[in-house]
């Protein structure tokens, strides 16, 4: 089995609207103090890292399941605290009805993959994802069909001793969700480096309006990865 890795899909899974019928996703490392801080060392057969992340999001920790896939990886994903929202849908008469659920305002995905494949195969991945800089490429162009999107800075910046290259921008908000109960915008962070032919990725999401706190906030959590981010040899 291939894989592509892709953002688009992947912020879909982790913020998607849930009713309140829906029993949580299991949390062995639950949000704790919001100004406190906790370090995630990791070291497999594909790599090594380690690096602080707020505790004021929920993470499973490290997910290893992906590590003996065709293009073997390894993922981190980190979940700022559920907020109720009430959604107007769609009734059976011409009044609409009002659904309790919940949204997740804000998350933080890591990556690290091998783009040559389990067995260091050529062509195991897409030609279009074959490092870093292919790969931010193939993600603005995936990005850039949102009707709203707005590349709103790029730069580059220092982790652990390699130049990482960096986009923000905006996007429409989540298609499905009923139109005025969903914030319109998501604005994503995003770094993209590499190191002994894998490609690392951090992304982050806040969906917010651009005035919110937590856009602030969200990116200097992103940032603060960043600048802890060792990778370990």
């Amino acid at each position: 089995m291939k894989a592509r890795w892709s953002i688009g899909v992947t912020l879909a899974v982790l913020a998607a609207l849930t009713t309140s019928s829906c029993s949580p996703p299991p949390s062995p490392i639950p949000p704790g103090d919001p100004n406190g801080y906790a370090t995630i060392t990791e070291r497999n057969k594909l790599c090594g890292f380690s690096f602080e992340y707020r505790t004021y999001y929920e993470t499973e920790g490290v997910d290893r399941n992906l590590i003996d896939y065709s293009i073997p990886g390894v993922a981190v994903y980190f979940l700022a605290p559920s907020e109720p929202l009430s959604m107007l849908m769609p009734g059976s008469s011409a009044a609409p009805r009002t659904v309790a659920g919940s949204m997740v305002p804000a998350h933080i995905e890591f990556r690290v993959y091998d783009p040559r494949g389990r067995d260091g195969a050529a062509g195991v991945a897409p030609p279009d994802d074959r490092d870093s800089s292919m790969r931010l490429a193939h993600d603005l162009r995936s990005q850039g069909t949102s009707k709203n999107f707005k590349l709103l800075e790029r730069t580059t910046a220092n982790v652990s001793g390699i130049e990482a290259q960096i986009i923000y921008y905006q996007v429409d908000s989540y298609e499905f969700a009923p139109k005025g109960s969903y914030p319109r915008l998501r604005y994503i962070r995003a770094a993209y480096w590499d190191d002994g032919g894998l490609i690392w990725m951090l992304t982050a999401t806040s969906v917010a309006s651009s005035e919110d706190a937590l856009v602030d906030q969200t990116n200097a959590d992103f940032e603060h990865i960043l600048q802890t981010f060792k990778i370990l040899k």
